[in-house]
């Protein structure tokens, strides 16, 4: 018996190899990017060149932990398979161990039944001795009995010609063991019997409070700490270590249902040795249905056996049962002890079972590997020659994608500078660059333009920028209390796809106008528009109702106009509360003048919610917003949800009507 440690060595040396060579080219790198930290990089090269060289030194270093990345992942795969097939084994080793208690339990069912059958025969004043035989021999072909005793003190005159001392034995002799107990020398057969009918009948005996461990019987005075556990566990199956081979028996009480105070009439008692009972169990157990054998991902292979141990006897009462070589046998026999050992690159588990004495064992083997050591090299030189070809090929198809379209702009925008107002630059490359092309060419627009802009700009903005003196018009806001409302049209990706583009465009200028119609009917605005989403804003105002009470009536309104124009239905979400209002942008650029805060994201988040699931209005209110309401809200409660980005969950209710 040898661990055998050449797998782990194996393994250890080529952990040891990837190793060093990902830490030369991680320290070789960092040695570099140090130098360059501490003395600089020299700059006077092309932009082509430093994107080169970038390239070059930001793939060294993630190739090198890719290729160790994909070593340890695949290893570490390997080691939570192998776990998970050691457990598997385990657990079907404990699942063996109960189906053989369950096994127990249903023999201990068929003895009961026959001992009532022989109750019946030992009560019949006409039973023949040939009937009582005859009963024996069928306990024995369905129950693994080695030998079926009947104890009565008063045997019939009929059945004397088959008894013995007052008792009635049916042996089967091709389940006894070879070194055979002699029946003067078992006890559980000589003495036993007599003892527990004697405690049983002995008006004494059944008084007594203490266990009863000695009966006098006849003249004899029998010792046996078993006697009380027989009376005990009547019918039970029970162990006596009175042998060198452990025996069982299930002893069980005769009585005479005939007589009203149901007398015990006499003893059964079955007994059992391991080669019969385990052999028998273990020939028809879920496992040897199986073949004692497992297949798992056709690579790993489970061999099942079950063998005596010390303390099952003499090995020779019962081989064993199972699927394992010679070899692994004598091993398993020899090293007896519980545990989980290795052999020949082979895993053993080993589990003693206690009441049964025997070995449980599984063998699990490596049929097939799932390290590829051919893929990972394959996968090694791939990358090697992928990166070669980038730096073959990255000089032209940097002049081609990089530097020409930079040289297209850069003229243009001289050209711009110089007092053109046309931008005449065309790239079509399809990337970035085209695109880019495309924004300085919006942007010249944008100028020529901005005029006609000024137009377009919410009914907010524009008040704002009236009451305003030039120095105000810069970032900066407000807190104000406001209900914000998100509201889109069902299904319009859909409806778009059938739909011309003109078609699409009258859809959606008919949602936007009824759309500001009900928000300014209710003292809102339009706040943006984000494709076929708006946003209206119900800002605080004292001398009218509640923010919140007119943003749900502009709500229900647009769902009703949204019918005439044959819109289905409309997806909403309301929310009130704290808002920050004002001018939000750079303080040379851009403004848009908006709400912010929590408000304005849960109402855009209920927008969304409403598509999983409402029954009439489609509109979602926040609990808040109904708060503003003043009791005239007449809603449904939906569901409780967590909302993305909150970390809290929402109720969200389904708003259906306002009360007069």
């Amino acid at each position: 018996y040898t661990h055998d440690y050449s797998d782990h060595v194996l393994l250890d040396n080529k952990n040891k190899y990837i190793n060093y060579i990902a830490l030369f080219i991680i320290l070789s790198t960092g040695i570099y990017f140090l130098h360059v930290s501490l003395f600089g990089f020299n700059d006077n090269i092309s932009f082509k060149n430093k994107i080169m060289f970038l390239a070059l030194a930001s793939a060294i270093f993630p190739f090198s932990v890719f290729a160790l990345g994909i070593y340890t992942i695949e290893n570490y795969n390997k080691f939570i398979e192998k776990t998970s097939i050691q457990q598997h084994a385990e657990t079907e080793l404990q699942l063996t161990s109960q189906e053989l208690e369950q096994y127990i339990t249903e023999l201990e069912t068929k003895v009961s039944k026959h001992g009532s059958d022989i109750s019946e025969l030992l009560t019949d004043e006409n039973l023949k001795p040939s009937n009582l035989l005859n009963q024996l021999s069928t306990i024995g072909d369905t129950i693994p009995i080695s030998m079926a005793i009947i104890y009565k003190e008063d045997i019939p005159e009929n059945l004397r010609i088959i008894s013995k001392k007052n008792k009635i034995i049916k042996t089967f002799d091709d389940r006894m063991s070879i070194n055979i107990i002699k029946e003067e020398d078992d006890s559980a057969i000589n003495l036993l019997p007599q003892a527990m009918m004697k405690a049983l009948t002995d008006k004494d005996s059944k008084n007594k409070k203490e266990p009863i461990d000695s009966l006098e019987v006849g003249k004899e005075k029998i010792h046996s700490p078993y006697i009380n556990d027989c009376l005990q566990n009547d019918g039970k199956l029970i162990k006596l270590d009175q042998f060198r081979n452990p025996t069982w028996y299930i002893i069980q009480q005769l009585h005479n249902n005939k007589a009203e105070d149901n007398p015990v009439i006499g003893i059964f008692i079955a007994k059992f040795e391991p080669r019969p009972l385990l052999g028998s169990f273990y020939s028809d157990c879920t496992l040897a249905k199986r073949k004692y054998k497992e297949i798992i991902n056709n690579n790993y292979q489970i061999d099942y056996a079950f063998l005596p141990n010390e303390k099952s006897g003499t090995a020779s009462i019962w081989s064993g049962s199972g699927n394992i070589s010679e070899e692994e046998k004598l091993l398993c026999l020899k090293e007896i002890q519980t545990g989980v050992m290795n052999f020949n690159n082979k895993v053993i588990i080993k589990k003693k079972n206690i009441n049964f004495p025997h070995l449980a064992i599984a063998i699990i083997t490596e049929i097939g590997s799932t390290r590829n050591n051919l893929f990972i090299i394959v996968l090694l030189i791939s990358v090697f020659g992928y990166l070669s070809l980038i730096m073959l090929f990255a000089n032209k198809l940097l002049d081609i994608m990089i530097v020409e379209p930079v040289l297209i702009l850069a003229s243009n925008a001289n050209a711009i500078a110089r007092g053109e107002d046309n931008w005449k630059a065309k790239i079509n490359s399809g990337d970035e660059f085209e695109d880019l092309n495309n924004d300085f060419k919006q942007l010249v627009t944008g100028l020529q333009e901005r005029n006609i802009l000024k137009s377009y700009v919410s009914e907010d903005a524009f008040s704002d920028i009236k009451e305003s003196d030039s120095l105000r018009l810069l970032p900066g806001g407000e807190y104000l209390e406001a209900s914000i409302v998100f509201s889109a049209i069902k299904d319009y990706e859909k409806i778009s796809v059938s739909i011309t583009p003109q078609e699409s465009i009258k859809l959606l200028s008919s949602f936007m106008s009824i759309a500001e119609e009900a928000a300014k009917k209710y003292g809102g605005s339009i706040d943006k528009i984000i494709g076929d989403t708006i946003m209206l804003v119900f800002r605080d105002n004292q001398q009218e109702d509640s923010h919140g009470l007119r943003a749900a009536q502009a709500s229900l309104e647009l769902v009703e106009k949204a019918k005439s124009i044959n819109l289905p239905k409309l997806y909403t979400g309301i929310a009130s509360g704290r808002v920050i209002s004002g001018r939000i942008g750079s303080y040379s650029g851009k403004l848009d003048f908006t709400v912010i805060g929590n408000p304005v994201n849960l109402a855009a988040r209920f927008k969304t919610e409403s598509k999983n699931g409402t029954e009439e209005t489609g509109i979602i209110i926040s609990g808040t917003t109904i708060g503003l309401m003043n009791g005239r809200a007449n809603v449904r409660f939906l569901r409780r949800v967590s909302i993305k980005g909150k970390a809290r969950k929402y109720n969200i209710y389904e708003l259906l009507s306002i009360r007069d």
